[in-house]
Formats: C-alpha cells, sequence, structure tokens
C-alpha cells in the first residue's frame, strides 16, 4: 500500500501597529493595530510597544508589536510592521513683567512669568532691555532669554515683550536774590541747581527783566539751563528771584 506526504505550509499573517503621537510631556497613549491572516481559533493577541525616548528631536519613535501565544507562531509565515510615533511640541511663553525707574536711577531687578514649560526641564529666563538712558529714548524694550538650551526643542516657544520706561527726574533751579543801588551796574545773578546728574553737565544763566528805576522795581531773575538735549530728562521747577 502507497502513501505520500501532506505538507502543511505557512500561513500569510501580518501585524500593523497604527501610527501615533503625543504632545511633549505628557504620558503616550495606548497602542493599537491591526493583526491579519491568523486563525481566529489561534487567540493570536498583539502587545504594542514603542522606542524609548521623550523629545521632539528624537522622534519619530518605531511602534512594533509582539504576538502571543508563541507555540502557535511558527504555523504563520508573519510580516511585522513598523509606525510612527510622534511626539509633538508643547505650547509655552514668557512674559517679561513692565517695568521702570528714575532717570539716572540704577536698572531695577527685571522679572517676569514662564508658563507652559515642564518643571522637570528648569527653564529659567534671563531679562534684559535694549539699551538707552533718556526719557525720550523710552519705552524700551525687554525681552528674556531662556535656558537650558538643549530642551527648548520640545517647546513652542511664545516670546512676549514688556516696556520699560524712563521717568523724568524731579528738579529745580532757584535764582538767588539780589539788588544794586540805582546807577550801579548789574552784579553778577547767581542761583542754585537742585536734582541735575552731574553727569550731565547742567548749568544756568540768569537774567533778569529790563528796567532801571527804583519805582520799577523789583524786577524778575529767571534762569535758562543748558544742554538742552538733557532737559528732557527732568521734570523742573523754575523758581524766581527778586531783583
Amino acid at each position: 500500500e502507497n502513501t505520500a506526504a501532506i505538507v502543511i505550509s505557512k500561513k500569510e499573517a501580518s501585524v500593523t501597529p497604527i501610527a501615533s503621537t503625543k504632545t511633549y510631556g505628557e504620558f503616550d497613549p495606548s497602542f493599537t493595530g491591526l493583526v491579519d491572516g491568523f486563525l481566529e481559533a489561534d487567540g493570536v493577541s498583539a502587545v504594542y510597544s514603542r522606542t524609548s525616548g521623550e523629545t521632539v528631536i528624537g522622534s519619530p519613535y518605531s511602534i512594533s508589536a509582539a504576538l502571543s501565544p508563541v507555540e502557535i507562531l511558527s504555523n504563520y509565515n508573519i510580516t511585522y510592521n513598523t509606525a510612527d510615533f510622534t511626539i509633538t511640541t508643547k505650547e509655552a511663553s514668557v512674559t517679561p513683567t513692565a517695568s521702570g525707574k528714575t532717570y539716572g536711577d540704577a536698572d531695577p531687578l527685571l522679572s517676569g512669568l514662564l508658563v507652559g514649560f515642564l518643571e522637570t526641564d528648569e527653564v529659567s529666563a534671563v531679562y534684559s532691555r535694549t539699551q538707552g538712558e533718556t526719557v525720550l529714548g523710552s519705552p524700551y524694550s525687554i525681552s528674556a532669554e531662556l535656558n537650558p538650551a538643549d530642551v527648548l526643542s520640545n517647546y513652542t516657544i511664545t516670546y512676549n515683550n514688556a516696556s520699560f520706561i524712563i521717568n523724568t527726574k524731579e528738579a529745580s533751579v532757584s535764582p538767588a536774590t539780589s539788588s544794586k543801588t540805582y546807577g550801579e551796574i548789574d552784579p553778577a545773578l547767581t542761583g542754585s541747581l537742585n536734582g541735575f546728574l552731574s553727569t550731565d553737565g547742567v548749568v544756568a544763566t540768569y537774567s533778569r527783566t529790563d528796567g532801571e528805576t527804583v519805582l520799577g522795581s523789583p524786577y524778575i531773575i529767571t534762569a535758562a539751563l543748558n544742554p538742552q538735549e538733557v532737559l528732557a530728562n527732568y521734570s523742573i521747577t523754575y523758581h524766581t528771584a527778586d531783583f
């Protein structure tokens, strides 16, 4: 009696993960996929996982599958597909706090607010303003520089600005009262300056209203200040005096 061998060939089957994504800093979602070509009676199931990594630049990471039960897998010619797992940037912002000072004072410490950054990334800001030390030049712009640089690519960062205002400094000029005897030459007029920065080199020229009679007096002594280009930095009280 003759016999013949019956050869059972492997069945074609495949497992295909579904591409997935998350925002930087979030937990991974549950991974899923499609198992195709396996006999239902074999109860083949897939566990999906991805390669390690938690940065935007490192993505996309590869999602793959492990199949069970192992003992029946030899009955199949299995195609193991992969899919991409993408980490997208997290929204974040830095907003300086508006600030200012009185002309001539030292700048105050600048500060601001960080929003959206992960605490574990320890992002910090250094605030600075555009250069300038005049009232007319202000407001100056306050901006921020963030560190550490290697984590910033994980964020879509909104860099806000704020204003730094230089306010006028209180100052005054006060002529000294003066007099003369009718018919004499006017004495040199003097006075005092208060509140001006010495570096500005402000000087006063004193003069009086015209007149040369006793009955016309007292005449008014006033002051003109120079250099003009620095005077806008001050709120100046112009006093007068009698001649």
